[in-house]
């Protein structure tokens, strides 16, 4: 594939994953950084076609980049892909990422399986671009709603696999 990735990770082993990953499904063109600050040194060369980036990096976090991008405040075009990695992920990370307009988010330790099948949806099937006062980015719904929402008051919602893990996880404990 000719899409240019960049690697924003101060880690070498996980860049290394992240690159062999890229290589398996086809991605050759990537190139690793080990902070923003020498990415931007480079002068955001080699021109991409998608970030992928560490939210806890040296300095600015994959967070503020991903929001500085979005804002403007780069070289680089406001709708780039951008896959947000977090070690750890908390309900306020995960907020925080996606109101800075990350286009897809990674749970640390990666599945390089599941990156690359988030890049390549990402790629493949972009969602809306949203640029409006209070956010910039892709386009928080992610499925496309029906015309017509049925009355689902009087009937008892199916649970969906994340309830159910959930579920699952509270009563192990």
């Amino acid at each position: 594939m000719e899409t240019q990735v960049i690697i924003i990770d101060d880690n070498q082993y996980m860049s290394k994953l992240i690159s062999y990953a890229l290589e398996d499904a086809g991605f050759d063109r990537h190139t690793h950084f080990s902070s923003v600050e020498a990415f931007r040194k480079a002068g955001y060369e080699p021109r991409p076609d998608c970030l992928i980036i560490d939210h806890s990096l040296p300095g600015l976090s994959g967070t503020e980049f991903t929001q500085m991008v979005r804002d403007g405040e780069t070289i680089l075009p406001c709708d780039i892909t951008i896959i947000l990695c977090i070690f750890d992920p908390d309900e306020d990370l995960v907020k925080n990422a996606r109101d800075a307009g990350a286009t897809e988010l990674c749970a640390k330790p990666l599945s390089p399986l599941n990156l690359v099948k988030k890049l390549q949806m990402a790629l493949e099937r972009p969602r809306d671009f949203v640029d409006c006062v209070r956010y910039k980015g892709p386009d928080r719904r992610r499925k496309k709603r029906a015309q017509a929402v049925p009355d689902r008051r009087d009937k008892k919602r199916p649970m969906s696999q994340n309830d159910i893990d959930a579920l699952l996880k509270e009563t192990a404990d």
